[in-house]
This record gives structure tokens, C-alpha cells and sequence, in this order.
């Protein structure tokens, strides 16, 4: 099945998660880059001298670009933040990736996979209040 159906299946929460296990795997946190990690800053923040500003880049360190940290948050933005189990009656939506060359790993379709299908069913399990 194409990655943009799928997202139907998760919410912004689980795509964090997505986001977050890919890092933890040294893997840029945008499930459509097969890029490694490197160079990882220590810092939180970033001091930019020319605006004058100081920059948290906790969320930013989770991606080995900023294409694809840009790419990720457009993406996310588009997720829906209702449960799941209140989808049934809902329309799918159209999701939309930013133009460019991505490439889906086989470490991305495992943690997407888990996170979307396995870790959503684990929780709706023992979560939510069976309907009548």
C-alpha cells in the first residue's frame, strides 16, 4: 500500500513516535529519508548572532537535514488528532508530501509498521471502552 494511505491509520502522536524510534536508531526521523545520522549536536539550543536569537533544537536534531525536518512537520500537520477507533465514519483524507526525492527504507516500513498497525492495536486493546 502506498505510505500516504497509511497515514489514515495513525495520528500525530503516533508519528512522533515514529519520528522518535527512528532517531533512537541513528535513522533521520522523516520515515521517507533513508539517511543516517551524523554529527549529532550536544547542545539544546542554538545562538543565531545575525537575528539574535536563540533556537531550541531538540526536535530539529531528530533529522539529518532541514528539508526533512521541514518535510516531516508539513506532513504531521496534516494527521489527523482523533482516535482512531472514532474513524470509521470519516472520509480519508488527501495527504500531501513536499516535491522531492525520498526514499522508503526497509527500517522505515518496520517502524512504521509497528507503530502504525501493531502499536496502535496494542493500545486500542487494552484503552478504549468496548462499543455497543
Amino acid at each position: 500500500m502506498e505510505f500516504t494511505f497509511q497515514l489514515f491509520h495513525i495520528n500525530q502522536s503516533h508519528y512522533d513516535d515514529v519520528v522518535t524510534e527512528r532517531s533512537i536508531l541513528k535513522y533521520c526521523g522523516y520515515p521517507l529519508c533513508d539517511k543516517e545520522l551524523e554529527n549529532i549536536p550536544k547542545q539544546q539550543y542554538k545562538i543565531s548572532l545575525r537575528n539574535q536569537t536563540v533556537y531550541d533544537i531538540t526536535d530539529r536534531k531528530n533529522f539529518c537535514s532541514s528539508r526533512c525536518y521541514k518535510s516531516s512537520n508539513y506532513l504531521k500537520g496534516q494527521l489527523l488528532t482523533s482516535p482512531l477507533w472514532f474513524r470509521d465514519n470519516v472520509d480519508v483524507p488527501n495527504f500531501q508530501l513536499l516535491p522531492g526525492r525520498y526514499l522508503l527504507t526497509y527500517v522505515s516500513l518496520i517502524t512504521f509498521y509497528f507503530v502504525c498497525c501493531v502499536g496502535s492495536k496494542i493500545k486500542n486493546k487494552r484503552n478504549v471502552p468496548s462499543r455497543q
